[in-house]
């Protein structure tokens, strides 16, 4: 496959070609071309000093953004618009990341530990930035668990740039669903891409986002998306639901869009959870690295794994030791 530098490289190929032409031609027939000579000298100028940054940023990245608005209009971007879209693409990247796993407790506190993203580059022409998942140094026995997770995380990282595709008008697309059809992989997605969506307070309007890899047109994010997916998220679709109840230990508690992960299931490992706005400030308030039950309706993937469940009742479970010292106060 060839590179974005490869391409561009051919680019200013044809262009040094246009120029030794056009030196010929102002030889052979006495004709000033000096001005067109020039033009293709600047062409030139705009490859090697904007375009190949950019191309090389794109060639290593497994995601670019690139912010537009006030903040990020010319060559010397805002630091606060820097700072703003590097952490929050930190922040929401890991995220995405967690969600991805299936693992049990254990594996995934491991794992969670060795995600190394790395800012792969910054490209002029408002604000370009890209982002690699570092490719993690594995040996033995574990590496078995943890490549096909880092595969699986990557390969998250590059569908987060199709998701403004199927933002409509009013509601996402229906076409989601097959596209991706691991309900908490597309769930985690959406909250993503809502978080990565500009709210224009900082100066930015817009976020462009490539998957370089990948090939496909750029998508954009804008205040109109993050409306869109916000709401979606509140009433998260779940195709065949079931109920039943589950236990383990929540974490990752995101009470503005009312979710958190229930870690250490029995045979599942990892369940995704959304609770309703009752919920929000009192029975989760105080919970995160607490064991409980959580009851209510889930959907399962193709294989029979609970991924995305809607809460309606949470039961903490208080250890032994716990209950005796409630008893003795």
């Amino acid at each position: 496959m060839t590179t974005w530098v490869e391409q561009l490289q051919h680019k200013a190929a044809i262009v040094h070609d246009q120029i030794l032409a056009a030196k010929e031609m102002q030889k052979q027939t006495g004709v000033d071309l000096s001005g067109v000579i020039e033009g293709f000298y600047a062409k030139l100028s705009e490859i090697y000093s904007e375009n190949y940054p950019l191309a090389h940023v794109m060639d290593i990245s497994d995601i670019v953004l690139h912010a537009e608005g006030p903040a990020a209009s010319n060559a010397t971007p805002a630091l606060h618009a820097f700072n703003w879209l590097t952490t929050l693409a930190e922040k929401q990247l890991l995220a995405l990341a967690t969600a991805t796993f299936q693992l049990n407790d254990e594996n995934a506190k491991k794992l969670v530990k060795r995600i190394d993203l790395r800012i792969t580059g910054l490209a002029p022409g408002s604000l370009y930035v890209g982002f690699k998942l570092q490719e993690p140094v594995t040996s033995g026995l574990f590496s078995e668990i943890e490549d096909p997770v880092f595969e699986s995380i990557r390969d998250a990282i590059h569908r987060l740039s199709d998701i403004p595709n199927y933002v409509g008008d009013e509601k996402i697309n229906e076409g989601i669903y097959e596209a991706i059809p691991d309900i908490a992989i597309r769930d985690a997605l959406l909250t993503a891409a809502m978080r990565l969506a500009p709210t224009g307070k900082v100066g930015i309007h817009t976020i462009e986002l490539f998957s370089p890899t990948e090939k496909r047109p750029s998508t954009e994010l804008s205040q109109r998306e993050r409306v869109v997916l916000r709401e979606a998220l509140k009433r998260p679709k779940l195709s065949s639901p079931k109920t039943g109840a589950f236990v383990g230990e929540i974490r990752e508690i995101d009470l503005d869009v009312q979710r958190f992960h229930l870690r250490g299931v029995r045979d599942f490992g990892t369940l995704r959870c959304f609770f309703p706005e009752k919920l929000k400030e009192n029975e989760t308030k105080g919970l995160l690295g607490s064991h409980v039950e959580v009851l209510g309706s889930y959907e399962e993937d193709k294989n029979g794994r609970p991924r995305l469940m809607s809460v309606s009742e949470i039961k903490e479970i208080r250890s032994a030791m716990q209950q005796s010292l409630l008893e003795v106060h």
